[in-house]
């Protein structure tokens, strides 16, 4: 196989990862915005902050000292309902990086056996 032939084959693979990659993280994202802005998960997260500052006030009622929750929506509904933007960048680079780290790796693989299997077996010396 040609060097032109495995350089498109790599890119394909890439472009394969990548759009696997902001499909699962839009699907998620979409499923989970869904979920948290039912009636029913916004109203236990209401419970929730009312008991964080009913433990703010009353410090013996739960054996931790914890802060009273400001936010009226679950933090993981504002993340990725108004920063997925920020998400999916960073998800892309990381992304990218790993897919190159494991490129270099294998093609080094690669080229390391091919160079193993060109060279001729040494001659040993006569005893």
């Amino acid at each position: 196989m040609s060097s032109r032939t495995i350089n498109v084959l790599w890119l394909i693979a890439y472009l394969a990862t990548m759009i696997g990659l902001v499909t699962g993280a839009v699907l998620v994202r979409n499923r989970t915005v869904a979920d948290l802005s039912r009636p029913e998960s916004l109203a236990e997260w209401k419970k929730w902050k009312v008991d964080t500052q009913r433990q703010n006030v009353d410090p013996k009622s739960s054996p931790v000292a914890r802060k009273p929750v400001e936010s009226d929506e679950p933090p993981a509904l504002i993340l990725l309902r108004d920063y997925f933007v920020a998400i999916l960048g960073v998800a892309l680079l990381v992304g990218s990086f790993a897919f190159g780290f494991m490129m270099v790796i294998v093609r080094g693989v690669w080229s390391a056996k091919r160079t193993m299997i060109e060279v001729e077996p040494r001659a040993r010396p006569a005893p």
